[in-house]
């Protein structure tokens, strides 16, 4: 089972973005060399590594820049311990700051973030700076029940997963980056016996 998407990744590519400076809403002058640019990285080598292991998924999103008091709603696709992808039209600049809160499957996450990369008129990928340890765990905890939900929907026929209670989300979650330094792809098996192995270790 490869848990790598499709999307070329934000947190390995701190890309400039000279036309969002100069724009407030970061929207580029030249919408068909953005698209461009946004084909060239969905078809990224697949050979390229990424820091952390990123799920795909679909969460609401509530955000508020620095300086303003307008919030902004979106929908996050894919995440990480790291940060996430936002998919919206009106994109702002790389280096923006912002306040903002992330729900799925009845976690939530408070903290703060900044723009990494920013495609206009499709999205942008943010980095995760500033996060209480309660929305550490909260984050940590939707990360590791969205990869027990993708191992997990494999048809019963098929394949029966039997998985250990998780008390330590954090500990399958370093596990999981360990893996994923070496290796592409997790079969089932694997991930079983990884994440059984981190939940015996001793704190």
């Amino acid at each position: 089972m490869n848990l790598d998407s499709s999307r070329s990744s934000w947190e390995t590519r701190k890309q400039p973005d000279p036309a969002s400076s100069k724009n407030p809403g970061g929207v580029s002058s030249h919408p068909q060399s953005a698209s461009a640019e946004a084909a060239a990285l969905a078809s990224s080598p697949p050979q390229e590594k990424r820091r952390y292991p990123r799920f795909k998924c679909e969460g609401n999103l509530e955000l508020k820049t620095d300086g303003s008091t307008i919030r902004t709603w979106a929908t996050f696709t894919d995440i990480s311990t790291a940060g996430c992808y936002i998919e919206m039209m009106t994109t702002f600049p790389v280096g923006t700051k912002m306040e903002l809160q992330l729900g799925m499957r009845g976690f939530l996450v408070n903290g703060a973030a900044i723009v990494r990369a920013t495609y206009p008129f499709l999205g942008m990928g943010i980095e995760f700076t500033n996060l209480s340890q309660n929305a550490r765990e909260q984050l940590d905890a939707m990360i590791a029940s969205l990869a027990a939900g993708r191992l997990l929907s494999v048809p019963p026929a098929t394949k029966k997963v039997a998985l250990p209670a998780i008390s330590e989300p954090m500990a399958v979650i370093d596990a999981l980056e360990q893996f994923f330094e070496t290796q592409p792809s997790l079969s089932t098996e694997e991930f079983v016996r990884l994440v059984t192995a981190s939940q015996k270790r001793k704190p």
